[in-house]
């Protein structure tokens, strides 16, 4: 596996702490062993992010609002949307695809192109830039005749 500098030295200072585990706990009864099941803990990190900065009794609010709407803002991401996000961020990058599969760990390119999701943006994008490419600086009137005369030489 190759490892970014940052990544690789936030990894060895892991082990300098002489926690064994990538995500240990870091407090309370089970402190230095490994987190089993992150559910709540990404649950409290998504609850966390969305109360951000408010504090007192808009917090409290806003707390009460999400607790009444489970499904709302970050509350809703599930941890795969992060693999998701991981496959478009490569793609998007220029990463090829093959690469792309083997750092998110996907097997197969059916399950790959399930997570490679397409947007509108995405068609726009390639539409335009077929469209610059294709006619290289020639109106579309102009492009059509010249494929016309061709044809009508060759």
């Amino acid at each position: 596996m190759f490892l970014t500098p940052p990544l690789k030295a936030a990894l060895a200072a892991q082990l300098e702490r002489v926690i064994p585990f990538v995500f240990p706990h870091l407090s309370g009864r089970h402190r230095g062993k490994r987190i089993l099941d992150f559910r709540k803990a990404w649950r409290t990190a998504c609850l966390e992010a969305e109360l951000g900065a408010l504090t007192g009794e808009a917090r409290e609010k806003r707390r009460q609002w999400l607790k009444a709407n489970p499904k709302a803002g970050l509350l809703g991401m599930l941890r795969h949307d992060l693999r998701r996000t991981a496959v478009r961020n490569l793609v998007r990058a220029g990463v090829p695809e093959r690469v792309s599969m083997e750092l998110t760990g996907h097997k197969t390119r059916s399950v790959f192109d399930r997570y490679n999701i397409v947007s509108d943006a995405d068609k726009r994008a390639a539409s335009e830039r077929l469209s610059l490419g294709m006619f290289s600086g020639m109106t579309g009137g102009a492009a059509v005749e010249s494929r016309a005369a061709t044809i009508r030489t060759s």
